[in-house]
């Protein structure tokens, strides 16, 4: 995102708001590409605790100041699908004029017992998420069957998959951390084009001249 977000356009909300979807089966990871750093008290993530969240979501007031997460280039936040939070409001100079990108994944756990598989298919079509095929249980890890799922899906060519398989890189999340690695799969999920091409070469540019020190 870019330009501002006023405080009374960013309302907090959840993710997986379906009343069918209990809480701890679902989670949303958002991972910071762009810029390298965020303002202290800008464009980063405010969320409130169980013990507040329905009042937060319902509107109800008063309430207490929200938690605050600040993102950092190399670090994901990971919360419950079902807890209230919200982008922090932002101005039009906080970021300089460049674009804010973050990027977001969504996890759930179904069971062939639940109920509640279509209300999460539902979530993830209106969000814009592409599911991929669930992973079973037993034998081989859930982490290295996925690892492997998304690195086929990379090299095949599809550019969600690249700019996924760029955060794991770049946090070293079932893979090597490697920000060069990293930086070339961006570089590649640019080349298909589209509109987010610029912003995708804008971050392996600053992750290849910011960040390659971290590379072991």
């Amino acid at each position: 995102s870019g330009g501002e977000v006023r405080n009374v356009e960013s309302k907090f909300h959840l993710d997986f708001g379906e009343p069918d979807i209990p809480r701890e089966t679902v989670a949303t990871a958002l991972l910071p590409l762009f810029p390298s750093s965020f303002p202290e008290s800008e464009g980063n993530l405010e969320w409130y605790p169980w013990d507040t969240a329905a009042a937060a979501y319902e509107g109800r007031q008063p309430l207490p100041q929200p938690a605050v997460h600040c993102y950092r280039v190399g670090e994901g936040a990971v919360f419950d699908g079902k807890l209230a939070h919200r982008t922090q409001p932002f101005s039009g100079v906080a970021f300089q004029g460049r674009k804010r990108i973050l990027a977001a994944l969504y996890f759930a756990r179904v069971t062939e017992a639940d109920t509640s598989e279509r209300s999460v298919r539902f979530v993830l079509f209106s969000q814009g998420a592409p599911p991929l095929p669930p992973v079973r249980l037993g034998g081989q890890s859930e982490e290295d069957d996925m690892v492997k799922r998304i690195q086929l899906a990379a090299e095949g060519g599809d550019p969600a998959a690249q700019q996924l398989l760029a955060k794991m890189h770049l946090m070293g999340h079932g893979v090597v951390r490697s920000v060069t690695l990293a930086a070339g799969w961006l570089r590649k999920a640019a080349a298909h084009g589209g509109p987010e091409s610029n912003d995708l070469l804008q971050a392996a540019e600053e992750l290849e001249r910011d960040y390659r020190g971290l590379d072991t």
